[in-house]
């Protein structure tokens, strides 16, 4: 019988999963370019999410979302690259980060 609890651990646990093979596909990546937008929900929240692109060593366009997160605040500047801030760090993209568009 799956319970709230088994369901959950198996959802942490694909996601670890997951996490882990974008990671290695993103270190074997020469560059990375990443799009972010900003909306307001129906409920009011503030949300910002961070895509990035890719070409494999198969030359495929690949495509990940990275963070879908509450803004601190309103749709300002600063507060959305805190967010991309916070995603670069994760994900150890620094070096490789080309290009980056936003729409507000």
């Amino acid at each position: 019988m799956c319970t709230d609890k088994t369901i959950r651990s198996l959802i942490t646990n694909q996601h670890g999963v997951y996490l882990d093979k974008l990671k290695a596909a993103l270190r074997s990546a020469t560059y990375i370019h990443l799009t972010t937008d900003a909306w307001t929900s129906p409920c009011n929240h503030a949300l910002q999410a961070v895509t990035c692109h890719w070409i494999n060593d198969e030359w495929c366009l690949k495509s990940a979302i990275l963070k879908v997160e509450m803004l601190d605040g309103a749709h300002t500047g600063e507060n959305m690259a805190a967010i991309l801030y916070k995603c670069l760090e994760q994900f150890d993209m620094y070096p490789k980060v080309g290009y980056i568009t936003t729409l507000c």
